[in-house]
């Protein structure tokens, strides 16, 4: 039982990542430029699988089997540069909270300069 429930979530995995790749290569506009080198690649993975689709068993699961990789690495590609992108984000954050307290440290170094400027002249 419990293979046949594995099987199943094994075969709706490669069902919607193969809806996700051919998503991303009918428009490429949405897909990430890191992965765009790759399109081809997983292009050419496609037209295998169905072009071996009515040649038999083994050469059908050896095109599953091609189609699979690329689509886990696909999907490492794209998690990856989301991961990139967030702690870009992250970063850019940062560095703006630092100048902020850099700029608030200045201008209280300026006041108290002032201050004492004034003292010294009394």
């Amino acid at each position: 039982m419990k293979i046949g429930g594995a099987v199943q979530s094994l075969q709706a995995l490669q069902l919607s990542t193969l809806l996700i790749i051919c998503y991303l290569i009918a428009n490429p506009e949405y897909t990430p430029s890191p992965i765009r080198p790759y399109v081809s690649y997983i292009r050419e993975c496609i037209a295998f699988v169905f072009s071996t689709i009515f040649s038999g068993w083994w050469p059908l699961m050896a095109g599953k089997i091609a189609l699979s990789v690329a689509a886990v690495f696909l999907s490492y590609r794209l998690v990856r540069v989301q991961k990139e992108k967030k702690e870009e984000k992250h970063n850019e954050d940062l560095e703006k909270e630092n100048s902020e307290r850099m700029r608030r440290a200045r201008e209280e170094a300026q006041r108290k300069l002032q201050e004492l400027g004034s003292i010294m002249q009394i």
